[in-house]
C-alpha cells in the first residue's frame, strides 16, 4: 500500500482551460473496468448508467452488480445489458456494497477500475482525463474532485491536497498518516471519483 502513487488534480476547470496535456496513444490502449453496485435505486440508475456510457473513452466495460435488489432494478439491468454490449450484469443475493464491489472485481477485465454508485453520476470526460494522469507503475490511485447535487444547487467540491504526484515519503507523510482519525483528510475515503490500478485491488 505505502509504494502506491496517487495522482491529484482532475476538475472541471482544468478541462476547459486546457491545463491537463494528453499522454501519448498507448495510455488510451488501457482499458478501464467501470464497477457498479445496484441496490433500491430505480429512480437514479438509468442516468447514472448513461452517464457512464457516454464517456469520451470508449475502451470500457461496465458491470453492473446487483445485489439483491427488492426494486426494479434488475429488470433495468438486465434491459440496459441489451442495449449495449459493453454492460455485463451480475444478479447476486443481497450482501452489503463491499460485496457488491468485489463481486464486481472478481468479473472485470480492465487495467484499471473506476467504481460509480447507482445514484451518481459521472462528466463524460472523466474516465479519459484520469486515464492521461495513469503511468506504468503498477499500483496507483487517480484521484479528482466532485460535485454534491442538493436540492436547489450543485456545490464543487476540491479535495483539500493540491494537484501533483505523491509517492514514497511524501505520500506516507502527507497523505497515508493523515486519512485516519482526522476530521479534516486530504483526500476523501470514498472509492468515487478514482481511478485504481488493477493489481493495487487485487492483491490487497
Amino acid at each position: 500500500m505505502y509504494s502506491t502513487d496517487i495522482r491529484m488534480g482532475i476538475n472541471v476547470s482544468d478541462y476547459d482551460s486546457g491545463k491537463i496535456s494528453l499522454r501519448e496513444k498507448e495510455s488510451k490502449m488501457k482499458k478501464i473496468s467501470v464497477i457498479m453496485p445496484v441496490y433500491n435505486s430505480e429512480k437514479y440508475v438509468s442516468k447514472a448508467i448513461e452517464s457512464v456510457l457516454a464517456q469520451d473513452f470508449e475502451d470500457f466495460e461496465l458491470i453492473l452488480v446487483d445485489d439483491g435488489s427488492p426494486d426494479d432494478c434488475p429488470a433495468l439491468c438486465d434491459d440496459w445489458a441489451q442495449r449495449d454490449d459493453r454492460i455485463r450484469v451480475l444478479h447476486k443475493e443481497n450482501g452489503g456494497l463491499v460485496s457488491a464491489w468485489m463481486a464486481g472485481v472478481s468479473m472485470s477485465t480492465g487495467d484499471y477500475l473506476c467504481f460509480v454508485d447507482s445514484d451518481d453520476w459521472i462528466d463524460a470526460c472523466m474516465v479519459e482525463k484520469m486515464l492521461d494522469f495513469s503511468s506504468d507503475c503498477g499500483k496507483e490511485i487517480i484521484c479528482g474532485n466532485y460535485v454534491q447535487e442538493e436540492r436547489n444547487r450543485s456545490i464543487e467540491i476540491y479535495q483539500a491536497m493540491e494537484p501533483g504526484i505523491y509517492t514514497g515519503r511524501s505520500l506516507q507523510d502527507r497523505i497515508h498518516g493523515k486519512l485516519l482519525g482526522q476530521e479534516k483528510r486530504p483526500i476523501t475515503l470514498s472509492r468515487c471519483m478514482k481511478l485504481f490500478s488493477r493489481t493495487l485491488i487485487v492483491e490487497n
